[in-house]
């Protein structure tokens, strides 16, 4: 996984996250995570996000901080 970018597709947060797709997608229904991008096909998700998530923050605890 190339751990210098801070864009993720949905196979590299899976990964990242130690997740199923069906589960990455409902942390995103959710609004636990977001899904960034112009259409489903380009879909990406911030590593930042991703590892905020893994470390227990809270979404909005997430949005200030990017603030």
């Amino acid at each position: 996984m190339d751990t210098t970018t801070d864009r993720l597709n949905w196979r590299q947060a899976c990964a990242l996250l130690g997740c199923s797709k069906s589960t990455l997608y409902r942390l995103v229904s959710r609004g636990m995570l977001r899904a960034c991008g112009v259409c489903s096909r380009n879909r990406w998700f911030s590593r930042r996000e991703c590892e905020a998530l893994l470390e227990g923050k809270p979404p909005l605890a997430r949005e200030e901080k990017d603030s």
